[in-house]
């Protein structure tokens, strides 16, 4: 704390106190300089409860190539491969989500865009929901569950697919 007091003739006096509050998310610190998974980037990345605890998961991604794997850890420190390699293609740029009480996985790319929808109950085992959908081929798209009027529902909007920017949004 930083306290400057002036005097300004004949009896008024200004007192002025600084103090560092610096709001929340605008300080960062370091909690890791090399974590257990590789280099990479564009990979999922959410809070999770596989059925022991929540656990924050980074899953798939590209870096020196494309992944398919998943890890987790309860401390952002310390990470565990759940899984080395999963049943979907390795994938980047995908939209990781949590909606009823599973860990879902939309799309992504390759190098080719992918069509295809999993989801998961613990973040291991992995069941394909879907091989072709309305989103198809879609890419760098951004999602939310988000409820209106009392029922949660998945949302994807905006993205890239065949080449051309999207502004849809699909529930």
């Amino acid at each position: 704390e930083d306290t400057k007091t002036a005097t300004v003739s004949p009896t008024v006096t200004i007192t002025a106190t600084s103090t560092n509050t610096a709001l929340p998310g605008t300080v960062w610190t370091r909690a890791v300089e090399h974590a257990e998974f590789s280099e990479r980037r564009d990979f999922g990345s959410i809070e999770f409860n596989g059925g022991d605890g929540n656990k924050m998961w980074v899953i798939g991604g590209t870096g020196s190539e494309y992944f398919n794997d998943a890890y987790n850890s309860t401390d952002g420190i310390t990470w565990q491969q759940v899984t080395q390699t999963t049943p979907f293609t390795a994938r980047a740029k995908h939209i990781t989500l949590f909606y009823q009480s599973k860990l879902w996985l939309i799309c992504g790319e390759d190098g080719l865009n992918k069509s295809d929808i999993w989801y998961s109950s613990n973040g291991a085992d992995w069941t394909r929901a879907s091989t072709m959908t309305a989103l198809a081929r879609w890419t760098d798209s951004a999602g939310a569950v988000f409820n209106p009027g009392g029922e949660d529902k998945m949302y994807v909007a905006g993205g890239f697919k065949d080449g051309l920017y999207q502004s849809s949004v699909y529930s």
